[in-house]
């Protein structure tokens, strides 16, 4: 019986600088890849911070982002009701003309 590292074959120093090499050339591959994909996602980002909306709503801070919040459900309310309560409105102009027409 031989022992057991007489039976595992250790790599030659060659093979080794080699792999380490081969690692080397693939990992620098890959930052140069993440640093194309990184300046892609830049300008990408830019472009679309170039088309935002100035507005309140995207506010640093905090108090005029609420406010602005409030105010866009305010109108958004007021432009509910109004529409809700003409509807009512008319419907009542309808109801009272109908109840005038049976009186008769």
């Amino acid at each position: 019986m031989t022992p057991p590292a007489a039976q595992t074959s250790q790599p030659m120093p060659t093979e080794i600088a080699v792999a380490l090499q081969r690692q080397v050339s693939d990992l620098s591959a890959e930052v140069q890849r993440l640093h194309e994909d990184l300046r892609r996602q830049t300008v990408t980002v830019s472009s679309m911070e170039a088309r935002l909306p100035n507005s309140s709503i995207l506010s640093q801070k905090f108090l005029t982002r609420a406010f602005a919040i409030w105010g866009h459900t305010f109108v958004a309310g007021l432009i509910i009701g109004i529409v809700f309560y003409c509807g009512l409105f008319i419907l009542g102009i309808g109801l009272g003309s109908l109840g005038e027409l049976l009186n008769y």
